[in-house]
């Protein structure tokens, strides 16, 4: 394969129609696209290269157009700037690009055929991950304006079948989020859509990610599809069934409000399509998009995450450097290795920071809370032997605040009526270069101000409401939706470029940008703001569909949302979830009981020596899911090369005939022995009767174990060891 771009000109007889066919291919699978000889190009398949049916047939437009017939909502719709409401696209040309021996790149150029409006449609195979990127360009040499009404990032059409989706939701118990869980439904004839409209937290409510398959997914069998979108904004995922159960799949950014005016020779770039397809069920999909993660995504994504202590839960805005001092001794004297003060730092006088209400947007540190200041913590820390981290929340600014009264034209409003608060603050026009100057600087000059810094909390606590700009023309106030994802992203990029090894974390109210937009910025995500063992167990079995564990932050605490019976999580069961992601705590270490504690430092401990790498960097397969709702959950980790495992497993209620749970192991080498040891075993019980027994690969995956968790909140943690 040469460098560079080359033409594909392969003619293929398919039917009594001569067509060029594309192959955009991974190790195991494979799309193919359809070019006829009128030039329209449509999906032929997209499935495992090893099962391609003999006979092909058109599946659907590449991109369909608003135009001809028009009998479907279109990929595609556009007003052209003599205002003509129709599009109609055929192939100019077709080019492949090695990037290097595992990616490949693939771009169709489509134009219009009466007006000089070119679309690029870029794939981009990632083939050891078996994932396949899709993206689209619209560019145009119009004497004017256009306007783009609707541009998906991907639109695969599916052939006729029993088609359900699994989706991942925000569902709200207890008054608390949970993000990310679970919800698995038939697709009918009809339009289903899920779509996020809040612009700022993309994935709190809903994530853009979705499954695809022929009745329920499975774990370990059948095709299954698998679809992220990676957008920090508005976007939405639309599933159209026809009568004859053909599925016709639309996905990228909401249009609701978003006519874009676009210039001539000004790219518009439509988010990327994360695409994965599985002949072994949805298990397969999550491990590769795993690795894509780490290898591709994730800013140091083959580096070990730091186990931390966040100070939220423990002190929230009620602290001073006494208390934090202690905090970080404490953390220390744990084993713990990094230590982040949430929020409450800054602001002083009638702006200091003591609640929600006030200091957003004016980043002084609090003299009187702090007199040592940021970087006296950070030199504190480092004599303890630990690092320190901060938190922040720079797009978003207080009414009581010296930037609100200083920048009243930075906040974003419709025109004369009223700037509606969320958590007491507005929300900064990051469509505005100098806004978005302003965050980066704001960044620079706290990083500048304390260099002990090493990690960053950037947390989005707000949506958008009653949009509007005072920077964007009055014709193209809907522009706004676009503009402040991309300008968001370009600070990102900014900080990125002067900061590039730099720790930071997204959050936004929890989970609310889980989305690969933002991962892309970023070394993890803080999970949810429901840091409950028992509500974690759901919302991170959710998450690991999409996500890795490695970016996955799961932390120890003592918040007891969630629990019916009012019986006290025990300590070794909120280890145990906790373990499975990015290991931290979230509580004030003072609050612990010595009990707690000595559970506390032994995770501590075991992670550091092996749990963290098997966890982080090993491959998941989810053994039992508590969707279920048989009591119990159980998931495991396997290294690459197959010689260790770790296996979780929690009981979540309590019956007088609830049965030990049966689990058949995954993923190990059939032709190995594996030594099994309980470690972590929780206070007061004995190691399980499978504890420091020998089996074969093949007998722990055919038979299985039998563990004797049946009491409200057990829990366990087998070592798995391959023998010699």
């Amino acid at each position: 394969m040469k460098a560079g771009m080359i033409a594909l000109g392969a003619l293929l007889a398919v039917g009594q129609v001569w067509a060029e066919q594309v192959r955009i291919e991974t190790e195991d699978t494979v799309i193919l696209l359809e070019a006829t000889k009128d030039r329209d190009v449509g999906w032929l398949y997209w499935g495992s290269k090893e099962n391609v049916p003999s006979s092909l047939g058109w599946q659907g437009p590449l991109l369909s157009a608003f135009g001809g017939w028009a009998e479907r909502d279109p990929a595609l719709r556009v007003t052209h700037a003599d205002g003509v409401l129709t599009t109609e696209l055929v192939l100019e040309k077709t080019e492949r690009m090695a990037l290097d021996a595992n990616r490949e790149r693939t771009v169709l150029t489509l134009r219009d055929k009466l007006y000089p409006m070119q679309v690029a449609v870029t794939f981009t195979a990632y083939k050891k991950e078996n994932v396949i990127t899709q993206s689209v360009t619209l560019t145009h040499q119009e004497p004017g304006d256009i306007t783009v009404h609707a541009m998906a990032s991907s639109a695969p059409s599916f052939p006729e079948g029993d088609w359900w989706l699994t989706s991942f939701q925000n569902r709200f118990l207890d008054r608390w989020p949970n993000e990310m869980h679970l919800f698995e439904e038939r697709l009918m004839p009809g339009t289903k859509r899920i779509a996020n409209y809040r612009s700022t937290r993309s994935a709190y409510f809903e994530n853009p990610s979705m499954l695809l398959s022929k009745g329920p997914a499975e774990e370990a069998n059948g095709e299954v599809y698998g679809m992220a979108l990676a957008w920090t904004g508005n976007w939405q995922l639309d599933f159209a069934m026809r009568t004859g159960r053909e599925l016709e799949v639309k996905a990228g950014m909401a249009e609701l409000g978003a006519d874009y005016r676009l210039p001539p020779n000004k790219p518009y770039v439509s988010p990327e399509a994360i695409l994965a397809y599985s002949a072994e069920g949805k298990g397969r999909i999550s491990r590769n998009l795993h690795d894509y993660a780490r290898n591709y995504v994730l800013v140091g994504g083959l580096k070990p995450n730091p186990i931390l202590l966040n100070s939220w839960e423990g002190v929230y805005f009620t602290f001073d450097e006494k208390k934090i001092k202690e905090m970080i001794k404490d953390a220390a004297e744990m084993g713990l290795e990094l230590f982040v003060l949430d929020d409450g730092w800054f602001g002083n006088g009638e702006n200091a920071r003591d609640g929600a209400n006030a200091g957003l947007g004016d980043w002084q540190v609090n003299a009187k809370k702090l007199p040592c200041g940021i970087q006296g913590l950070a030199d504190y820390a480092k004599a303890q032997g630990i690092r320190f981290g901060l938190w922040i929340e720079p797009e978003m600014v207080n009414p009581k605040s010296e930037l609100a009264k200083k920048h009243p034209d930075w906040v974003v409003k419709s025109g004369a009526r009223d700037i509606p608060q969320g958590r007491n603050q507005w929300l900064l026009d990051l469509t505005n270069p100098a806004v978005q100057d302003f965050v980066v600087q704001t960044f620079d000059d706290i990083m500048k101000s304390a260099p002990g810094i090493s990690y960053i909390k950037w947390d989005a606590n707000r949506t958008v409401a009653n949009v509007g700009s005072t920077y964007l023309p009055k014709d193209r106030q809907a522009n706004f939706w676009y503009d402040y994802a991309r300008g968001l992203y370009s600070a990102y990029a900014r900080i990125r470029e002067k900061y590039p090894d730099l720790e930071i974390q997204v959050c936004a109210s929890g989970g609310g940008r889980v989305d690969y937009g933002a991962l892309a910025y970023h070394n993890e995500f803080w999970t949810s703001d429901n840091t409950s063992a028992i509500r974690r167990i759901y919302i991170q079995w959710g998450t690991s569909h999409f996500y890795p564990a490695k970016a996955m932050a799961a932390h120890f605490s003592r918040s007891a949302v969630g629990n019916p019976l009012n019986v006290p999580f025990p300590a070794s069961f909120r280890l145990h979830v906790a373990l499975s992601g990015r290991f931290g705590f979230e509580l004030q270490p003072s609050h612990l009981t010595p009990q707690e504690r000595k559970v506390a430092e032994a995770g501590i401990k075991a992670a550091k020596e092996y749990i963290r790498d098997i966890v982080q960097f090993g491959d998941l397969y989810r053994l039992h899911s508590p969707y279920l709702r048989d009591g119990y959950a159980a998931l495991s980790y396997v290294t690459k090369d197959k010689t260790q495992a770790l296996v979780f497993a929690y009981s979540l209620d309590t019956a007088y005939d609830k049965e030990p749970l049966a689990l058949r192991l995954a993923g190990l080498d059939p032709n190995r022995s594996y030594k099994v040891e309980e470690v972590l075993t929780p206070d007061g019980r004995k190691p399980l009767p499978c504890s420091g027994q020998s089996h074969t690969g093949k007998a722990l995956m055919r038979d299985g174990l039998t563990l004797p968790i049946t009491k409200l909140y057990d829990s366990c943690l087998l070592r798995l060891r391959a023998e010699p």
